[in-house]
């Protein structure tokens, strides 16, 4: 409300004032003149009454008024922006009227009263615009934006149907850390609008003693069975000794784990947890907690979180294609019961078929020509080689006597070379090759083969800088790997430019020869068709061992590569909160090609325990890609669940992963208020700096907005007349009383 005042002289005011001069020279002679003719008390008075009407009557000519302007209430509207950034929400530096205190979020809404004298609109901000207010709100991501909101806030003037704004009431911090953003430059955007912008500082400027802990590596993996270890440190800035609780727990609540510590001041100090083992491989999140007495200046640092990846053994699923259930089979299946990370499975030829046995009756012919082992299939029906490529699906590497590869068909090549090309898997040739078909033949690392027969034991040489290396294997190069007497086998006098020799004679003469990158996969060929004959070489060394130790290394090694139908992509490093972030996953069809057209899905769950779903969709430039954004808005660690589904009739595939959100912004170092900055801003806009209790009726407003004008008089009323006239009455009363005309 402003008011102003003026004159309506129902004259010229010159007029007035010359008549007025004359009327007190009058006066003042006749004051003069009755000298001696009344007393000095008697004259005062006369002389009194006499200015009084006088003044009066010039006051009647000169009509003053008052102009009252009144903003009018539904007319104009006042934006209330509110920062509700992380450092409103993460900083205690408040003290409630209960003595307590409380974030600044809270101390800032609690000046905002439930009606206010004008229309409002409360909204509240961050740096990613202007948001409706909430009563149960959050800290929003990214970093404080005052300038852009502001800026933001004046430019709604333009909104098609908005009400003329009448003023901007800005409650924040004044921590100004986005750096796109100025305060300044939005306040003289301003006033030169002529809008007042108030301001209500929270916070205090010096900042509180604070106490933060944190582990000292944020994803950690322990292998299954193992104790688990995690370190954490704790810092404090009192200037006395605090005491404090340290409390570990992980996401499933089945470890919880507390300790008693005290700080020095200005100090830090490291500490230790051993946990137990935990048997079921995945991820988990342990988050350690700060708990301890006294006012920290920002709780928001007193927790951090731990991804522990607990590693399942490598486990490689073996399958073997053979045209006869030989002792190598069998030396094979001794190898995989002995060993805790290898699965085998088989497809062995077993009989002829009818054409072999076309002059046997019917009657007397085999009615199984092939025989699965720990496969699917294992009844009267006779199922042979794998036709399709999802027939591989489940298996890392796979075993092929070259006899056998000659029985297989088109498609039962094609699935192979799928299998080795497109998925990734191991393939071992054993054998003489001059039987193989001719897409399969072009699998083999070399080429040029010759059999030979040992007349005495050979001696095996390793090639530990290829596939045998590593600690896992000193017995291979300890040992001796020996063949025995009149053992047949084949060499490989010329291997592929990219081949590598793995295993060769005492002659020099590649036995075993592998290439690693043919396609996805990798491909090795054995010259060697009765390795079990190692087991009998020479009672005076562990040959059953070491015959063993060749198997699973080398078969580890040709596994390395298989990808599964489902992968996700995690961008790499942790993830600040308030960033996009692209969660992906490729996805694979059955038959070992990109899909393109699957359906994948992810479920997330929040640190706070909440549960979001989202659809990724294919990349523009990747086939097999599936993409989605998201932006984490809570610092802790987030699980994920994809499902896919390749195609309308296959089953889900299912797989899981972690990722660790972390708060790096500049909200997460700069705490202390700034005070002095919001005052700027109110004097430079023509605003006012509020100080709870707030008396908004008298907000200062634009003046450019509606008004309710409103006009009054003084001196036009009964009252003034009556004085008037009571005046002259005494003036003559009192002249007539002392005898004068």
């Amino acid at each position: 409300m402003m008011s102003t005042y003026s004159f309506q002289p129902i004259c010229p005011a010159w007029v007035i004032a010359m008549w007025s001069l004359v009327c007190l020279g009058l006066i003042m002679h006749s004051y003069r003149r009755q000298r001696d003719e009344l007393p000095a008390r008697i004259r005062g008075g006369l002389l009194a009454l006499r200015l009084g009407a006088l003044a009066l009557l010039a006051a009647l000519l000169l009509r003053p008024w008052r102009e009252t302007a009144t903003p009018q209430p539904d007319a104009s509207r006042v934006v209330i922006l509110a920062d509700a950034s992380a450092s409103m929400f993460d900083h205690t530096d408040e003290i409630g009227d209960d003595g307590k205190p409380r974030c600044r979020w809270d101390a800032a809404a609690a000046v905002l009263p439930e009606h206010f004298p004008w229309t409002a609109e409360r909204l509240r901000f961050a740096d990613q615009g202007l948001l409706p207010w909430t009563a149960e709100a959050t800290a929003l991501p990214g970093e404080t934006a005052l300038g852009k909101a502001l800026n933001e806030a004046l430019e709604s003037r333009r909104r098609p149907g908005a009400l003329p704004l009448a003023a901007v009431v800005l409650l924040s911090d004044g921590c100004e850390t986005a750096p796109d953003s100025s305060l300044i430059e939005a306040a003289r955007h301003a006033r030169a609008l002529k809008i007042p912008v108030s301001t209500l500082a929270v916070g205090s400027s010096e900042v509180p003693p604070n106490a933060a802990v944190t582990f000292t590596t944020h994803r950690l993996s322990v292998p299954k069975g193992e104790l688990i270890t995690l370190t954490a440190q704790a810092t404090s800035d009192f200037p006395k000794p605090f005491d404090a609780t340290l409390t570990i727990r992980d996401n499933f609540g089945q470890h919880s784990f507390s300790r008693q510590i005290q700080l020095s001041p200005n100090a830090s100090a490291t500490f230790t947890f051993d946990l137990p083992a935990i048997d079921l491989a995945g991820d988990y999140a342990f988050t350690v907690r700060l708990s301890g007495q006294g006012e920290d200046g920002r709780p928001a640092d007193d927790v951090d979180t731990l991804i522990v990846h607990i590693e399942e053994p490598p486990r490689r699923k073996l399958l073997y294609l053979a045209a006869n259930p030989g002792w190598e089979w069998r030396f094979l299946r001794n190898v995989a019961e002995h060993a805790s990370d290898l699965e085998i499975s088989a497809i062995l030829r077993i009989g002829r078929s009818d054409e072999d046995h076309a002059t046997l009756p019917v009657d007397f012919r085999p009615n199984r020509l092939f025989h699965r082992f720990n496969l699917p299939g294992n009844t009267a029906e006779d199922i042979g080689f794998p036709t399709e490529p999802a027939e591989y699906a489940d298996f890392d590497a796979v075993v092929l006597e070259c006899g056998a590869a000659k029985l297989f068909t088109t498609e039962q090549q094609a699935a192979l070379l799928a299998f080795v090309e497109r998925r990734g898997g191991g393939l071992l040739l054993t054998g003489d090759p001059a039987s193989l078909p001719a897409e399969l033949l072009k699998l083999l690392p070399a080429k040029d083969f010759e059999q030979k027969l040992a007349p005495v034991q050979n001696t095996l040489l390793v090639n530990r800088e290829f596939i045998f290396d590593g600690e896992s294997i000193t017995r291979l190069a300890t040992g001796k790997i020996a063949l025995p007497a009149r053992t047949r086998y084949l060499v490989a006098h010329t291997p592929k430019p990219a081949a590598r020799v793995a295993l060769s004679d005492d002659h020099g003469n590649t036995l075993l020869v592998a290439q690693g990158n043919y396609g996805a996969g990798r491909v090795a060929w054995l010259g060697l068709e009765e390795s079990w004959r190692w087991c009998l070489a020479d009672q005076k060394t562990d040959d059953v061992a070491i015959h063993r130790e060749f198997w699973e290394t080398l078969l580890s090694w040709l596994g390395h590569n298989r990808q599964p139908t489902l992968r996700p992509e995690l961008p790499a490093g942790e993830l600040a909160t308030g960033v996009p972030a692209t969660l992906a996953a490729w996805v694979t069809g059955p038959d070992f090609l990109p899909a393109p057209a699957a359906q994948v899905q992810v479920r997330l769950q929040l640190p706070t325990q909440e549960s979001r779903r989202l659809t990724l969709s294919p990349a523009p430039d990747e086939l097999g890609l599936y993409q989605a954004e998201f932006t984490p808005n809570v610092a802790g660690a987030y699980t994920i669940e994809y499902t896919a589904l390749t195609t309308p009739d296959a089953i889900a595939v299912t797989a899981q992963a972690m990722f660790l959100a972390q708060d790096f912004s500049r909200e997460a170092q700069e705490s202390a208020a700034q005070p002095e900055l919001l005052a700027d801003v109110a004097r430079m806009t023509g605003g006012t700096a509020l100080h709870p209790p707030v008396n908004w009726t008298r907000l200062p407003l634009s003046e450019q907005i509606p008004q309710h004008i409103s006009r009054t008089h003084f001196l036009e009323n009964i009252w003034i007349l009556l004085t008037l006239n009571l005046l002259w009455g005494l003036e003559w009363w009192l002249r007539r009383r002392h005898g004068l005309k």
